[in-house]
């Protein structure tokens, strides 16, 4: 490995996400992207990652409210 994100990273990360904050829908396997097999999330509060060439990664949310002020999200 030469340092790049991959998708395994990215759902190793995802995952420890959903342990922490349950609360936060979303985080699916990003594998299931490319099959657009992603289960819709309506007027609910998610965060998921996506590839969008290759190694190349963007974060999308809607978040109304974090009822844990711990929880920061990078993008």
């Amino acid at each position: 490995m030469n340092g790049l994100i991959t998708d395994h990273i990215i759902h190793a990360a995802q995952q420890l996400l959903k342990q922490n904050h349950p609360h936060i829908l979303g985080l699916q396997n990003s594998i299931i992207q490319r099959t657009n097999a992603f289960d819709v999330q309506r007027n609910l509060d998610f965060v998921q990652c996506l590839n969008i060439s290759e190694y190349h990664w963007i974060t999308v949310s809607a978040v109304s409210s974090i009822p844990d002020p711990s929880m920061y999200m990078i993008a």
